[in-house]
């Protein structure tokens, strides 16, 4: 099955990462921090989560489905991710 990488902006990213790695899709997050833990408040500055769709459409709806309700989320479009 392919797989694909779906970009998401908005807020709260962390919170975003939290739910899609819970529901098994797994996310690359980067973040500006460097230490023991992040401060109060921090949040992720980028993300992608990576999943198995048959298309594009799909793959976005998947990720779409299990982002929090209460955050503010875009999608950028599905890119081929892999082989």
């Amino acid at each position: 099955m392919p797989r694909f990488s779906v970009k998401i902006e908005g807020n709260p990213l962390i919170e975003a990462q939290i739910r899609l790695n819970g529901a098994n899709i797994p996310t690359l997050g980067t973040g500006a921090h460097w230490g023991n833990a992040p401060p109060s408040g921090w949040d992720l500055d980028s993300l992608r989560a990576v999943v198995n769709a048959q298309t594009s459409t799909e793959a976005k709806e998947v990720v779409k489905a299990q982002l929090p309700p209460e955050g503010s989320y875009k999608l950028q479009n599905p890119e081929p991710y892999g082989d």
